[in-house]
């Protein structure tokens, strides 16, 4: 009898422990694909910035009494992205394979996985308005331009 529970306390601790091993996986794989992330978002953030840049100097241009200086390439992006909603995709295999493969419930941390959850629907919710300004948008604008 002593025999018995002493094999399924074994088997219950080799079971938890191969648990922890795939959660410490799992989170050190997410934590890795949190990295590329950030630097996705960085190299995103600076090229909003210019085209904002370009909205903003196309804009100036239109007001009366502006110059007619400046770059008319850049003039002619300013007034094209300001209808241009591009999206945003992040990597985010890493969290498609966890959540597809059920590992995803079976991180011990309530706020990591609220946290996780929260970022990914932000990240979805952002798309869907982006799709909804790209069907609202000025209708017929369309892109005559090839840009680098």
């Amino acid at each position: 009898m002593t025999g018995v529970l002493v094999a399924l306390l074994i088997d219950a601790w080799w079971a938890d422990r191969q648990q922890n091993a795939r959660e410490s996986q799992a989170l050190e794989r997410l934590h890795e694909e949190s990295e590329a992330i950030v630097a996705y978002l960085e190299r995103n953030i600076a090229q909003r910035d210019t085209l904002i840049r370009f909205h903003e100097e196309a804009v100036a241009a239109l007001q009366p009494g502006a110059h007619a200086e400046g770059n008319l390439t850049r003039f002619q992006e300013g007034v094209f992205f300001a209808f241009t909603y591009p999206s945003v995709n992040p990597p985010r295999s890493v969290y498609d394979e966890v959540t597809g493969a059920g590992l995803f419930g079976g991180l011990s941390s309530v706020e990591i996985r609220s946290a996780i959850s929260e970022y990914y629907g932000s990240i979805d919710g952002l798309q869907s308005l982006l799709l909804f300004f790209r069907q609202t948008a000025q209708p017929g604008l369309e892109r005559t331009m090839e840009y680098p």
